[in-house]
């Protein structure tokens, strides 16, 4: 089912217990990303990860690998970038996917902004 150490560093105690796919809205657009709840050194973790690709959002790896061979062959100059959210399980896995909802409600266009500031810098 794929890896933790997209999740949790191969040192950092913490390891993948599930993965799943989740929908969410990221600056008003219908995002499926990676979801994993982690746990560890007393610790349990709910993250979310996807890529930002130009304006395309995407969980996809190969969609991510393509836009960068895409950009490598000069055919086109856009960076891409991982994003992972990441918050202490709350009662339940519903209730921190609110919370980490809530919070790309209220940062997800502040991130996409920079993300596309870095990306016009990268250039």
């Amino acid at each position: 089912m794929g890896s933790s150490f997209r999740f949790a560093a191969k040192d950092s105690g913490l390891f993948v217990v599930s993965r799943d796919k989740v929908t969410l809205l990221s600056s008003g657009k219908t995002v499926l990303v990676d979801q994993a709840k982690l746990v560890g050194d007393g610790r349990q973790l709910l993250a979310w990860s996807w890529y930002y690709i130009g304006d395309l959002q995407s969980s996809n790896d190969y969609v991510a690998k393509f836009g960068e061979a895409w950009a490598s062959l000069g055919l086109g100059k856009t960076p891409s970038y991982r994003v992972v959210t990441v918050l202490p399980l709350q009662d339940s896995v519903v209730a921190t996917q609110a919370l980490l909802q809530n919070f790309l409600d209220v940062h997800g266009n502040a991130l996409e902004i920079a993300l596309q500031q870095a990306a016009a810098l990268s250039q």
